[in-house]
């Protein structure tokens, strides 16, 4: 839901190589309402540069579910970074 300046709250979870870079396990920010993953990745690259390699490469959830660039942000989500990980 927007607040009364028409802007989302929005706290982002960062896992593995994402919190090591930024040192913080979650980034809270404000979009204008009706923005997208595709808007709050751009706002991560300007806020967190260190960060621009790894969020290119990463997939983006809200809940359980993975969701594309095109996903319209609601008020109050948390939305995870979840960057490539390797091992076995």
């Amino acid at each position: 839901m927007c607040d009364v300046n028409n802007q989302v709250q929005i706290e982002v979870e960062l896992f593995a190589r994402a919190f090591e870079i930024s040192g913080a396990r979650q980034w809270k920010t404000q979009l204008p309402c009706g923005s997208t993953i595709a808007d709050l990745r751009e706002k991560l690259r300007t806020d967190f540069q260190q960060l621009a390699p790894l969020e290119r490469l990463s997939r983006w959830a809200v809940g359980t579910e993975f969701v594309t660039d095109s996903f319209v942000l609601n008020g109050d989500m948390c939305v995870a970074m979840i960057p490539p990980v390797s091992g076995g």
